[in-house]
């Protein structure tokens, strides 16, 4: 027998075999594939974009991004590490309730409410509304809303990161949305919360317009009690005209049956209150093992009761983790809940002050003192509370904090005023000091003066102009901007040009003949004149991108600054060189230039509202609101687990201790 034939047959007919099926496990994977692309993900594909741009895409990405690391990796993952750790605390498997009665869906359903399956997630229940996915998620205070709505935000990002087409799921807080009128339109303040908290100002409209996001709202029941029905009929208008764009709202169930209005959603979902084997449950899992909180439980009905809420048992359970004060008690001797809850808090807070941090001892000496730390935390919620805010960024402080417009304003006069007199003055002495080579009374009157009028003029313009504080963003050029302030630029050109005309004419006297030395100085005026309007063109079309992160406290301030410094180098050396064409006065070139370009800078460039910035924490210091080291104490504020650091900015770790905060005298 011929073994080598028939063991080429075998093989052939093994490699023939084996060619069939993988060919038919790669045509059923492309079934596969097709299913997924045609049937799964087309819920969340985002509708094509005719000729998208790299820059679009680009700004895609970085929206991504920030959302995730800013709600994802800085809230949600420091409440709850995804690894757990020795201090972290477990994550509470929340019961979901299907409440079709709370909305007032576009075609008719049954309306009946009922309990999801146990396990079943918040991403499932979106994922099964189908196309046009609205969806409502209810709960009690401290029912954890806002963690369900950012667990939902993880999925969809994670999805999202799989596939650059899909929608990119965003956060945004409605009790920003606090319109006088009651008119504001919710793709309007979409926008603006996209520029002023994503920094997406290029694209915020047309992510808007093309429904490219998932908006996940949190906070409807923080919206002020007048606005409520508004923000409800606005959101539903907002459906009608912008469908089907994907949207998830939380709210506190009893400030939304108040309202008297039903969203017109699709879908939704109410958190059950914790049971007592849930409650058992999470305290028998957590790392020290809650003996006296158990205990507390079993002997107070009303503490019982407060435990339902999740966040009360994990502030309960952290409050009295280790705690090595005044005994938990005393807890149980509270009447109302109300108080109960107040007292729950002040237990909290005293033990955040006594925990360790950063391996340091509890002896280790604080930097702040415990009242101290209270008071400005007070300050700071109150404030917060009366704007309606839940984000606090340095930066976006505003004089109407300050409680006094007379002080902020005497205050901008003299300070703003001191220091760009007394920048001016330097400069006209150190020209007249250049040209002299001496230390004349002369050059010592001449920078008095300048110094004077200097005083006067920015201390009235910082004074009496807009107190409002607006920070510039990182410099990029935009052409569109350029376009735009070109008429305002040419008016500025001309009246700048005459005045310059004028003034060198008293100077040097008036001579209306015709000479080189008239000439040179009448061109150059209107060239000065040029240069002005041109600076006033470059100092707007010079914005922010599209998408920039902010990273660290105060950047916004900080970006202005130099900002303001390159308007002014970039403005200074072509007036200095125009100056320098009367080569027998070099020094005036560098007198005119830089007081120019110090004008322009402070003007249109950013350099105001550091002035008014730094005014504004200087009297906040004076009046003992906050600290001189802002940023210091807000990260101290992070460690002691009152506030969480999201990006450049904080946010109190819940809105109730916010609240509690804001009612302590």
């Amino acid at each position: 027998m011929d073994y080598k034939m028939t063991d080429d047959k075998v093989r052939n007919s093994f490699e023939t075999s084996g060619d069939n099926l993988q060919g038919n496990i790669q045509g059923n994977q492309g079934n596969i594939g097709y299913i997924n692309q045609n049937y799964v993900n087309n819920h969340y594909q985002a509708p094509v974009i005719d000729e998208q741009t790299k820059a679009e895409l680009y700004g895609r990405k970085e929206l991504r991004k920030m959302v995730k690391k800013r709600w994802i990796e800085g809230f949600l993952y420091a409440l709850f590490p995804p690894e757990s750790s020795e201090k972290s605390l477990p994550m509470i498997k929340l019961v979901l309730e299907e409440r079709p009665d709370a909305v007032k869906p576009p075609f008719q359903q049954q309306e009946v409410s009922r309990v999801l399956p146990t396990g079943m997630s918040e991403f499932e229940v979106f994922d099964q509304i189908g196309a046009g996915q609205t969806l409502l998620i209810l709960g009690e205070s401290g029912a954890g809303k806002t963690i369900t709505l950012l667990k939902l935000a993880e999925d969809l990002i994670d999805r999202a990161e799989k596939d650059e087409s899909l929608l990119i799921p965003v956060v945004f807080n409605l009790c920003s949305w606090r319109s006088k009128d009651k008119n504001q339109e919710i793709a309007d303040w979409l926008i603006k919360e996209l520029e002023d908290k994503y920094k997406a100002h290029d694209f915020g409209k047309t992510w808007i317009d093309k429904k490219q996001l998932i908006l996940l709202l949190d906070g409807l029941d923080e919206v002020k009690a007048d606005l409520r029905k508004a923000c409800v009929q606005k959101i539903n208008e907002f459906i009608k005209k912008y469908g089907p764009t994907k949207v998830v709202v939380c709210s506190n169930i009893e400030e939304y049956e108040d309202i008297g209005v039903k969203l017109e959603f699709e879908g939704a979902i109410f958190i059950r209150p914790l049971t007592s084997e849930q409650v058992n449950e999470y305290l028998d899992n957590a790392v020290e093992k809650q003996v006296a909180v158990k205990s507390l439980l079993q002997q107070d009905t009303k503490l019982q009761e407060l435990a339902m809420s999740p966040l009360m048992l994990s502030i309960l359970t952290q409050a009295c983790q280790g705690y090595q004060g005044k005994t938990v008690e005393h807890l149980s001797q509270k009447g109302s809940l109300e108080e109960l809850t107040k007292d729950v808090f002040d237990v909290y807070i005293e033990r955040m002050f006594s925990k360790e941090t950063d391996g340091k001892p509890r002896e280790y000496k604080l930097p702040y003192l415990n009242p101290q730390t209270k008071q400005w935390l007070t300050w700071l919620a109150q404030k917060m509370e009366k704007a309606s805010q839940k984000e606090f960024f340095i930066e976006q402080m505003q004089p109407t904090w300050l409680g006094s417009k007379a002080q902020y304003l005497f205050g901008n006069m003299l300070i703003g005023g001191s220091i760009l007199g007394l920048t001016f003055g330097l400069i006209a002495f150190l020209s007249a000091w250049v040209t002299c080579k001496t230390c004349t009374e002369d050059s010592i009157k001449w920078a008095g003066i300048n110094g004077i009028i200097a005083f006067v003029f920015f201390g009235l313009v910082l004074g009496w102009g807009k107190a409002d504080i607006k920070t510039v963003e990182t410099i990029k050029w935009s052409w569109q901007e350029a376009k735009n302030s070109l008429l305002f630029g040419g008016i500025i050109a001309i009246l700048v040009g005459l005045l310059l005309i004028f003034a060198l004419s008293l100077w040097y006297g008036i001579n209306l003949g015709v000479s080189l030395n008239n000439i040179v100085f009448r061109s150059s005026a209107l060239i000065g004149g040029i240069i002005a309007g041109l600076s006033y063109v470059l100092s707007n079309a010079l914005k922010g991108p599209a998408i920039q992160t902010k990273t660290y406290p105060n950047q916004g301030i900080w970006v202005s600054l130099k900002s303001a410094i390159i308007i002014v180098l970039i403005i200074s050396v072509p007036l200095i060189m125009l100056i320098l064409f009367r080569i027998d006065r070099p020094n005036i070139g560098s007198r005119f230039g830089l007081r120019w370009a110090m004008f322009l800078g402070l003007g249109f460039g950013g350099g105001a509202d550091c002035i008014k910035h730094f005014t504004l924490r200087f009297l906040l210091h004076r009046n003992n609101y906050i600290p001189w080291n802002y940023a210091r104490f807000l990260d101290y504020a992070s460690e002691r687990s009152f506030l969480k650091k999201v990006g450049g900015g904080y946010i109190f770790v819940h809105g109730m201790l916010q609240k509690h905060f804001a009612r302590m005298k």
